[in-house]
């Protein structure tokens, strides 16, 4: 998987994903906490619970990162939670209506 940074309308192939530019540094910091879940195990498996906001702050502290990546970082969050608890994105948008 290729993340393509660009400000035009080209369609990424099947193996690129098309990031723009203004979401560079919030899509990299969200990867620099990746090893920042808080799970809990269950009958089923893994619950992932949430991004540890602390650590998250120092990580993103210690690595250089402008303030509003951690907001950004909370909105990634939100929309990846439903993926990587049921894999369904269609019961994430079943849950806010």
């Amino acid at each position: 998987m290729t993340f393509v940074m660009d400000d035009d309308d080209a369609e990424p192939d099947d193996d690129e994903i098309a990031l723009v530019i203004q979401n560079a540094a919030s899509l990299s910091g969200f990867i620099a906490c990746s090893t920042q879940w808080r799970a809990a195990s269950n009958k089923n498996g893994v619950l992932f619970i949430g991004l540890d906001y602390a650590a998250c702050k120092i990580v993103l502290d210690a690595e250089g990162y402008e303030p509003d990546v951690f907001r950004d970082l909370r909105v990634i969050e939100d929309a990846v939670l439903p993926l990587f608890n049921d894999g369904d994105p269609a019961s994430a948008e079943e849950d806010e209506e």
